[in-house]
C-alpha cells in the first residue's frame, strides 16, 4: 500500500489468501456470501497490487506507473460498480422488478456508472502526468481529487446489503466502515490507500465472523 514495494507485495498476497480461503472455508450456511464478498475482496486486493507497481517504478521510467494509474480509478472509485456485478452475476435478479429493491438499486448503480465515466474522463483528460507520486512519504493517488467520496461511500454500502444475507452483510458493513473511519482518523491525507490496505484483512476477520453470526 501506501508503505513500501515490499508491504503491498504481502499484502497482496495475504489479501487473496484470505479471500480464497474465506470462499473455500467460511461458514457453509453463508456459502453464497463468503463467495461474491470473497470474490469482491479479491479485486481490493488488487489494489495492493498496483501499489506495488507503482513503488516499482515511481519515476515512470518503464511506463508502469502510468499504465496502473489510468487503470487505477476504474478499480478504486469503480469498487461498489464491481460489486454490484459480482451480484448481478451471482444470483441473476430481474433488475426491472420491485423484488428486493431491484429496480431502484439498479437506478442507483446505473447513476453511479455514468458518474464514474465523467470522473474518469474528467481525470485522463485534465491531470497533466497521469503519474502517481508520493506525499508525506506514502503513496498518493491523482484521480481521488476528482472523486466524490459521498456518492461512494453511500452506493457501496446499498450494494453490500443488496441481496446477500442482512446479518452476513451488517457484519461486512461494520467491519468495512470502522475500518475506513480509522483510515479517515489515521491518514485522512492517504485515506483511500490506508483504506485498500485495511481491506486485504477484511476476508480474515469474515472468515472468523461467519461463525460467529
Amino acid at each position: 500500500m501506501c508503505f513500501s514495494a515490499k508491504t503491498s507485495l504481502i499484502t497482496f498476497l495475504l489479501g487473496t489468501a484470505f479471500s480464497i480461503l474465506l470462499i473455500q472455508y467460511g461458514n457453509p450456511t453463508y456459502k453464497s456470501d463468503n463467495y461474491v464478498f470473497g470474490i469482491m475482496l479479491l479485486f481490493i486486493s488488487a489494489i495492493q497490487l498496483m501499489d506495488f507497481t507503482f513503488w516499482m517504478d515511481l519515476k515512470n521510467m518503464m511506463g508502469l506507473n502510468k499504465l496502473a494509474t489510468i487503470i487505477g480509478p476504474l478499480l478504486n472509485v469503480g469498487q461498489p460498480t464491481i460489486l454490484y456485478i459480482i451480484k448481478l452475476l451471482y444470483f441473476t435478479p430481474n433488475v426491472l422488478s420491485a423484488d428486493n429493491f431491484n429496480r431502484p438499486v439498479m437506478v442507483l448503480n446505473v447513476l453511479y456508472a455514468l458518474y464514474l465515466l465523467a470522473m474518469y474522463f474528467r481525470f485522463i483528460t485534465t491531470e497533466k502526468q497521469l503519474t502517481t507520486s508520493t506525499s508525506h512519504g506514502h503513496l498518493a493517488w491523482p484521480w481521488l481529487k476528482y472523486a466524490n467520496s459521498y456518492f461512494y461511500l453511500v452506493l457501496f454500502a446499498v450494494n453490500i446489503f443488496y441481496l446477500t444475507n442482512f446479518n452476513y452483510s451488517m457484519c461486512m458493513f461494520i467491519i468495512t466502515y470502522f475500518l475506513l473511519y480509522l483510515s479517515y482518523k489515521w491518514f485522512p491525507y492517504n485515506m483511500g490507500e490506508l483504506w485498500c490496505f485495511f481491506g486485504a484483512f477484511i476476508p480474515a476477520i469474515m472468515l472468523a465472523a461467519s461463525y460467529m453470526i
